[in-house]
């Protein structure tokens, strides 16, 4: 894959039906795949998917 130029760096891809705006239609699945990144890369097993749905609120706002 083309990443691979890029970064020697762990790599994650995930795909979700949809069309653009697929985001808000997968809006769980999205924030748990995230979350478990998050809670996995930088040892945060408290962050919830509440925690990331409250900051998307606050940087929509």
């Amino acid at each position: 894959m083309a990443w691979q130029l890029e970064t020697n760096a762990d790599f994650s891809l995930e795909y979700f039906d949809g069309d653009h705006f697929f985001i808000q239609s997968h809006e769980a699945e999205v924030l748990s795949n995230v979350c478990r990144y998050l809670q996995s890369a930088y040892g945060a097993p408290n962050l919830t998917v509440e925690h990331l749905r409250q900051g998307v609120l606050r940087c929509l706002s």
